[in-house]
């Protein structure tokens, strides 16, 4: 089996998989995440904060939107949530085998006490190739209208993006400044 793993591998990947797993030994757990850990950390909250940044200025002509009749709605537990306490608010549109979602970071007690079973409502939400950019579902609800009124409002969506812009903006800054402090403080021993 190693051989046909090594066989497998180029030369270059059998080099940097070697010298992963002799630094996990060899290194400290500081140095070996200053060394492996904290660049990827800083890409990923680079792209968390640059998707954010994008997120906030969805218009909702950028949005798809669905017409229809409400089907049902339910309040289901969030499957990834390990304290039980992760809901989402799921509605089921009769012209859509998906169904469109509202986590309960977003006070969605509004809309289940307005709508009901075939009501016609309007839903906006992310297009396909936007969520390369965020987390989420491509079902998520931006925004949503009931009988002319907005329940829902797309700024709900944008203020929230704000302030994850402005978390793992910091956060960016922070890791890109230790990942520089690392290198200066490398070249210069």
């Amino acid at each position: 089996m190693r051989s046909e793993i090594r066989h497998f591998l180029n030369p270059q990947l059998q080099h940097i998989m070697k010298q992963l797993f002799t630094d996990s030994k060899k290194l400290t757990s500081q140095q070996f995440a200053r060394k492996y850990l904290l660049f990827p950390i800083i890409l990923f909250f680079s792209w968390v904060t640059v998707g954010n940044i994008i997120e906030q200025n969805y218009a909702k002509a950028d949005l798809n939107r669905i017409t229809g009749q409400v089907d049902s709605l339910i309040i289901a537990p969030i499957y990834f949530d390990k304290n039980g306490k992760g809901k989402e608010l799921r509605i089921f549109i009769k012209s859509s085998p998906e169904y469109f979602r509202l986590t309960n970071n977003f006070n969605y007690q509004k809309i289940v006490d307005q709508i009901s079973k075939g009501d016609a409502i309007t839903i906006f939400y992310r297009q396909e190739n936007q969520l390369k950019w965020g987390f989420g579902k491509q079902t998520d609800i931006y925004q949503l209208e009931y009988n002319g009124s907005v329940l829902y409002d797309l700024s709900k969506r944008h203020e929230n993006s704000f302030k994850i812009t402005l978390a793992t903006g910091i956060g960016t800054l922070v890791f890109l400044g230790l990942y520089a402090f690392y290198r200066f403080k490398k070249s210069r021993a």
